[in-house]
């Protein structure tokens, strides 16, 4: 199991890794879970949660970067089993209600044919049960009443995309951008890529050196600066 650990002691968990990464955060006794995964990996996410024992402590919290299929479809069904505290982007309200996030457009020919095939049966693919949450984010959120972890707004891949920001020091982007590629971090789906450059900007001026994304590896600030500046020529 992957770990991270900032200079101010916080600790940042890889609990899942397929087919998306699932993220804990512990900060003094508080644990933070980051996305779910699908519910074909329900059983094996339950056993990590309970190693930690997330969902016993009072401030135990769960954060959707977003809402599509491959992060949120667990929610639910982590909801009924603990007493955590949903956290999503006000963007989300209506697809959470209904249980279903419309898949993000594809950025290239063959992305944007998966997405034209996948959207014929969408409703099967990619919903997911519908959840009720506690807060929903507008703008900058501090969490545990902690300056040093904070939620911020990274529209583009998704209207309700967010990240994580921990000690200033390490991001949980989710696919603001993507770590599966050797050559390149730019997200193969994204509904609007002059707001994810943007998003892309702002997380440069976090204070971050490391960005823990969706899918794949970390990605170093200098990475991401080089692509930044690649691709908003």
């Amino acid at each position: 199991m992957k770990s991270w650990t900032t200079k101010e002691g916080t600790e940042i968990y890889r609990i899942l890794s397929l087919p998306a990464n699932v993220y804990l955060v512990r900060n003094e006794g508080r644990q933070l879970l980051v996305d779910t995964s699908t519910k074909l990996f329900y059983r094996t996410l339950r056993k990590r949660l309970d190693k930690f024992s997330f969902g016993n402590g009072e401030s135990d919290c769960l954060v959707l970067t977003h809402t599509h299929y491959d992060h949120c479809q667990n929610v639910a069904a982590v909801k009924e089993e603990t007493a955590c505290r949903i956290i999503v982007s006000k963007e989300a309200e209506e697809a959470v209600a209904t249980g279903y996030t419309p898949p993000p457009a594809g950025t290239m020919p063959l992305t944007r044919l998966l997405i034209s095939v996948g959207k014929r049966t969408a409703n099967k693919n990619f919903a997911y049960r519908p959840f009720k949450a506690d807060d929903m984010v507008t703008k900058e959120y501090r969490l545990f009443d902690n300056d040093n972890i904070k939620i911020i707004p990274t529209p583009g891949h998704s209207a309700d995309s967010m990240s994580i920001i921990v000690d200033n020091e390490i991001a949980l982007v989710g696919d603001a951008m993507f770590g599966i590629f050797i050559s390149s971090i730019y997200p193969p789906f994204c509904d609007d890529t002059a707001e994810m450059l943007k998003s892309w900007a702002k997380l440069t001026d976090t204070g971050c050196t490391l960005f823990l994304p969706g899918h794949g590896s970390p990605i170093s600030l200098p990475r991401l600066l080089s692509q930044y500046q690649k691709h908003n020529r």
